[in-house]
């Protein structure tokens, strides 16, 4: 479980990067563009066809996003599953270090002191329990698509709030490592709300317009009296 926990965190990290390597290859079209993209599709064409379903399947959701709330409520639900993926995840794994500590130290009459200082790497790894309440009492927010809602068009809407969540993310990743699900809580909601977009007003029809109601009235007592 804690290989899952490390893998898990590189993915996160690796995202950003993949993501900036991807707008940087779509901006240079030329033919000697040289990114990962390129590469696979030279010579691994079904992990291209693979990526370009999902491609496709990305783009629906995401112009399904900008005029329809059903779209944009399972969005939110994919961000929530991946939230609580995360922290169930963390969870075993601080239980899993707690116990095997709580052994540790139990049997630390044998002056095991090989086994001590093994622990004390993955102390890192051991998340805070108020780190958990935290994350787990944020998380219920967005189980209600109005709060989700909310929050994610707020960040990607406000430059300054979305920096500011950035710089506490890197902050609490670099100097607080038992707060690292705060970390992969933030930094998965941020990329959420960067790829979030607003929604679009629903566009009437154009056409011609018709006579307003009382100029009709209007038009009907000119021909009576006419008449």
């Amino acid at each position: 479980m804690i290989l899952l926990k490390v893998i898990l965190s590189l993915v996160l990290a690796v995202i950003p990067f993949a993501y900036a390597n991807y707008q940087r290859g779509q901006q240079k079209k030329g033919a000697q563009q040289s990114n990962l993209y390129t590469f696979l599709a030279k010579h691994l064409p079904k992990i291209t066809k693979a990526w370009q379903a999902v491609r496709k399947f990305a783009s629906r959701i995401y112009d399904g996003m900008k005029r329809s709330d059903s779209f944009r409520r399972f969005f939110t639900i994919i961000i929530l599953l991946v939230l609580i993926g995360y922290q169930y995840v963390d969870f075993h794994v601080a239980s899993s270090i707690a116990h095997t500590v709580r052994e540790t130290l139990e049997n630390s009459a044998e002056k095991n002191v090989e086994k001590i200082a093994e622990m004390k790497v993955w102390l890192p790894y051991f998340t805070k329990p108020h780190a958990t309440m935290l994350v787990g009492c944020f998380t219920l927010l967005f189980f209600s698509y109005r709060f989700s809602n909310k929050i994610l068009t707020l960040l990607h809407n406000s430059r300054r709030l979305y920096c500011l969540v950035g710089l506490v993310t890197i902050t609490l990743t670099i100097l607080a490592p038992r707060w690292g699900i705060m970390a992969e809580t933030l930094a998965i909601i941020l990329m959420a709300a960067y790829v979030y977009p607003n929604k679009r007003p629903i566009e009437q029809p154009k056409g011609r317009k018709g006579i307003p109601v009382h100029q009709r009235q209007k038009t009907r007592i000119f021909y009576r009296e006419a008449a």
